[in-house]
């Protein structure tokens, strides 16, 4: 293993917008090494580097390797682990006290092992036990000290609540309607509570819920289909809580079969009654179609042309991934990350009937594309104020869907930035007016580097003023002792 820590001060350059960066610290590790798979951020804590470790003869360790808020090696540890088993989910307490590492096996998934990581100590905790024949898990959230977990029992929807130190399992109070499946399981920053949303069907027999609980798994809201009007389907919740009895919902619809979204709905609820419902069309809002691929741009803007030669409003179809609502300058705003999936075609071989070998092709699933970002700001009544459409393609495409965007709201202005290759790029709202800001390239301190390429760049917000960003990197180096090049894992902190 080789770690590579550098102290390094370089100034961003400014966009349209002034704006300024100071990379203060870089951490490079092999790319591909054993045990620095998964990066998870601790917020004033630091951070871990983890992944599974083969060790000939003596099977397999998860090693847990803690940085502290400088990059450099705090400790590093580990758990033995079963070459069947692979981690299903990570989950980070909003305090940043404890990380929850839960693991299941591959093939029936009745074995688990729930890890509980120490943050300030780096002590760990190990529960396992053998489920109950015909259970199993999919999703973990953690609310408060709670840990919730859904999944199958006797082949139906549940949700558990876990109690980490009894090692024990409570079976919350939810019961999902028929051939429900959970597809969400969100916190709110406001306060700690689960939100659960579960859907069922396809096309015109497609149906949408969302439930709520408290950190002890008691509802604490009535479940809301949300949009009951024909015709209309909700396809995705946020939650925000406004005090009391009263919350908003956000997120996508779709009007029509189809599971794309045609636009952005905004409800309020009071006293578990929807006092408010208003949507707002993709076709209502500006420069939709200029940051799509010219392909993906000439498409849409055909059917575009059919749906209203034929009188149709909702004739923009997109897939999105919802931010919650934020509150800033008096109005209540939407961001959303517009992504679409891309396909390969894949070669392969078969022995025909006299043995000869036949070329044939398939259509494999090669992860989403994200194209460009939405920004929509409603006053209290749903009404659009403005809305602003601005670039974010990546060349990373996950193969499943995530946010990258990251929201810092202050007091006279809204950043959201995010990471393209080698770049960290945003936007930046003051007032009613948003601006492209640019803050330059993720340098390696080194000025005898040349980077070669970046790739699965991601930029998150760490703590206090200072984000981070992460991904791999290919870079040459010149110097007196001739060409090198290495491949990197890469992390570097950055002040804003």
């Amino acid at each position: 293993m080789r770690i590579i820590v550098l102290i390094i001060m370089i100034l961003g350059v400014s966009g349209s917008c002034l704006a300024q960066i100071k990379q203060v610290a870089r951490l490079e590790l092999e790319l591909y090494e054993e045990g620095a798979d998964h990066t998870d951020i601790l917020g004033p804590h630091g951070l871990i580097v983890h992944g599974r470790i083969n060790i000939k003869g003596r099977g397999d360790l998860w090693s847990i390797r803690r940085f502290n808020t400088d990059l450099k090696l705090i400790d590093s540890t580990g758990f033995a682990i079963s070459e069947r088993m692979i981690l299903t989910q990570s989950w980070l307490t909003d305090d940043f006290s404890a990380l929850y590492f839960l693991f299941t096996e591959k093939a029936k998934r009745t074995y688990y092992k729930l890890l509980r990581f120490d943050t300030p100590t780096g002590k760990m905790s190990v529960k396992e036990a053998e489920l109950p024949k015909g259970t199993f898990f999919n999703k973990m959230s953690v609310v408060g000290n709670s840990i919730f977990l859904s999944g199958t029992l006797d082949k139906k929807t549940a949700l558990f609540l876990f109690d980490f130190e009894a090692g024990s399992f409570t079976n919350v109070n939810y019961i999902p309607l028929q051939k429900y499946s959970v597809i969400g399981m969100d916190v709110p920053a406001e306060e700690p509570m689960l939100m659960v949303t579960d859907a069922k069907g396809m096309g015109k027999g497609f149906s949408f819920r969302v439930s709520f609980f408290d950190e002890k798994g008691i509802p604490t809201f009535k479940p809301q289909a949300v949009i009951s009007q024909p015709d209309y389907y909700c396809r995705s919740a946020s939650l925000t809580l406004l005090g009391g009895n009263e919350y908003i919902l956000t997120g996508s619809y779709s009007q029509g079969k189809k599971s794309t979204a045609n636009g952005v709905y905004f409800t309020r609820y009071e006293n578990d009654q929807q006092i408010m419902l208003k949507y707002h069309s993709f076709s209502g809002f500006k420069n939709f179609y200029e940051y799509l691929n010219p392909r993906q741009k000439e498409r849409m803007e055909k059917k575009a042309e059919k749906k209203a030669k034929k009188g149709k409003e909702e004739f923009i179809e997109a897939y999105i991934a919802s931010h919650p609502v934020f509150t800033f300058n008096g109005n209540y705003m939407y961001v959303g990350e517009i992504y679409y999936p891309t396909y390969r075609t894949e070669v392969y071989y078969t022995t025909g009937p006299n043995g000869q070998m036949m070329r044939q092709t398939r259509r494999v699933f090669d992860g989403y594309q994200y194209t460009h970002a939405v920004v929509l700001a409603m006053d209290k009544d749903g009404n659009k104020v403005y809305d602003h459409c601005f670039p974010m393609w990546s060349g990373f495409k996950p193969m499943t869907v995530r946010r990258f965007l990251r929201i810092v709201v202050g007091s006279d202005q809204a950043d959201l930035l995010f990471g393209n290759g080698s770049t960290v790029k945003g936007m930046r709202i003051t007032g009613n007016n948003i601006a492209e800001l640019n803050y330059g390239e993720i340098e390696t301190g080194n000025e005898n580097d040349k980077v070669r390429w970046t790739s699965m760049t991601q930029t998150s917000y760490w703590y206090d003023n200072y984000f981070i960003s992460y991904g791999s990197q290919s870079i040459k180096n010149s110097d007196e002792n001739g060409k090198k090049r290495r491949t990197v894992f890469f992390v570097t902190k950055m002040q804003f």
